[in-house]
C-alpha cells in the first residue's frame, strides 16, 4: 500500500515542476495534475489519509539538532582561539587567523537564532 502514496507524491511533484516550467494552463500541465488527481484518489480508496500523501510542512527540520552543535562547535573553536592569541578578545577578531572562526560564529548563531524564533512564532 505504501507504494500509492509514493505514486501519489511522485505525481504531485512532476505536476508542480510542469506548472513551474510551463505554466498552469500547458496541455502537460493539464495532464500531470489529472495524473496526481487520479493516483491521490486511488491512495484514498486504499484508505490512506490526505495527511499521508501530503505531509506537514511545518514539522520541526531534521537540521535544528545539527545546527546547534555546529553553533556549538564554533564557539568553542572560537573561545579556544580568543584565548591562546595575543591580539583578539572574546568579542572581537584582531589577527587574520582570528576573523574566519569570529564570522562562522556569527553566522551559525544568527542562524540558530533565527530558528528559535521561527520554532517560536516571533521575529
Amino acid at each position: 500500500m505504501p507504494h500509492r502514496i509514493r505514486a501519489a507524491r511522485a505525481a504531485q511533484r512532476y505536476a508542480v515542476r510542469a506548472i513551474s516550467a510551463h505554466g498552469l494552463a500547458h496541455p502537460l500541465s493539464l495532464a500531470l495534475l489529472a495524473a496526481a488527481s487520479t493516483a491521490a484518489a486511488r491512495a484514498w480508496d486504499r484508505g490512506h489519509r490526505v495527511a499521508d500523501t501530503h505531509p506537514h510542512p511545518y514539522r520541526e527540520p531534521p537540521v535544528a539538532a545539527d545546527l546547534h552543535t555546529r553553533y556549538m562547535a564554533a564557539h568553542r573553536t572560537w573561545a579556544d582561539h580568543a584565548a591562546d592569541c595575543g591580539t583578539c578578545t572574546t568579542t572581537q577578531p584582531n589577527c587574520p587567523d582570528g576573523a574566519p572562526l569570529w564570522e562562522r560564529l556569527v553566522r551559525l548563531q544568527d542562524a540558530y537564532l533565527t530558528h528559535l524564533r521561527n520554532k517560536k512564532g516571533t521575529s
